[in-house]
């Protein structure tokens, strides 16, 4: 258990510094191409880390994604959705990502304040 929360930590500070980076790279790109607007430099940025990186935020969280098959074409298209999607919260850059990690340890305090309220009494024989 121990091991796999050490790996979720390494893999969101890569995801972080990913999303820095290409907040960097936006501003870098952006100065050079004052015309180019900075949205669209920031998705393509996005997707490039994401695709080179082959970051995946959904297998990250844990989210089942794609379809339960053994045909390699559609596991590849799935993995390959999820990192365009990865690619997309990165070009958001460290702010986005920082707002969507906020968001998902919310819901995930909301889970457990549910099971908590919710919880069956236990039955006594």
């Amino acid at each position: 258990m121990e091991q796999l929360f050490a790996e979720l930590l390494i893999s969101f500070t890569f995801f972080l510094f990913a999303a820095v980076l290409v907040t960097k790279l936006t501003e870098i790109v952006g100065g050079r191409f004052p015309k180019a607007d900075k949205k669209n430099i920031s998705i393509v940025i996005g997707l490039i880390v994401a695709l080179y990186a082959n970051f995946n935020l959904m297998n990250l969280v844990g989210i089942p994604f794609g379809w339960i098959t053994n045909n390699q074409i559609l596991i590849l298209m799935a993995n390959i959705t999820g990192i365009i999607f990865s690619g997309l919260i990165l070009s958001t850059g460290a702010n986005g990502v920082h707002d969507l990690l906020s968001r998902l340890q919310k819901s995930k305090e909301l889970k457990e304040a549910e099971l908590t309220i919710y919880k069956e009494p236990e039955k006594t024989t």
